[in-house]
């Protein structure tokens, strides 16, 4: 009886280190699995790539007019995405490429097509400043809301005037969850778009550079 008592003690006490060394592996098994999430976290897009389009261009010209042309990145706040919880920004996105010189080079194949001849030294200047490129994320209770405005300024000199235009576009978009990238991109070139579609094809900015 007495051996008998002594090894349910001992089964009793091995079924008890068992259970610790499974409890430490899971305690194990739980921090790795946190710290991948955490090293993911760590990992998420800081920057955002667009994409801009050239649209449909008709022809603006009778003759070949020189032009001098470029763009120029006069943004207050470079971050493009801004995500806002509770009213406070939590997260702030930038460009992964110069948008003046992507859009620059977008502008000058844009005029060429309207009859332009993209020239240095042209009496007749067009300059394009990009004045505002953001989309703020909204969370909200049940997902989220985003804000988009995109604003340029055409700066357009002749021999004898100056002329100023505004060009604005906007969009709203809501989800579910969280938007991802892609989705944020793709409503950036979008509007982008429409923007220089505006702003490429605008009758009263032609009349002015053909002056």
């Amino acid at each position: 009886m007495v051996k008998t008592g002594k090894m349910v003690n001992f089964w009793y006490s091995d079924a008890t280190i068992f259970d610790s060394v499974e409890l430490m592996k899971s305690i194990t098994s739980l921090f790795i699995a946190l710290f991948l999430l955490s090293g993911c976290a760590s990992k998420a897009p800081t920057h955002i790539s667009l994409n801009p389009t050239l649209p449909q261009v008709s022809q603006q010209t009778d003759s070949v007019v020189s032009l001098m042309l470029n763009t120029v990145d006069a943004r207050k706040d470079a971050a493009v995405v801004r995500f806002i919880e509770e009213g406070k920004i939590i997260r702030a996105v930038s460009l992964g490429e110069p948008i003046a010189k992507q859009l620059n080079q977008l502008y000058r194949q844009g005029m060429t097509q309207s009859g332009y001849q993209i020239d240095p030294a042209a009496t007749n200047s067009l300059q394009f400043q990009v004045a505002h490129v953001q989309t703020d994320v909204i969370d909200t209770t049940f997902g989220y809301d985003t804000k988009t405005r995109i604003s340029i300024t055409a700066l357009a000199k002749n021999a004898h005037k100056t002329l100023t235009k505004n060009y604005n576009v906007r969009g709203t978009n809501e989800g579910a969850f969280s938007p991802d990238f892609a989705t944020l991109e793709l409503e950036f070139n979008k509007l982008l778009a429409e923007l220089n579609q505006q702003i490429l094809n605008d009758p009263e900015l032609h009349q002015f550079l053909q002056q």
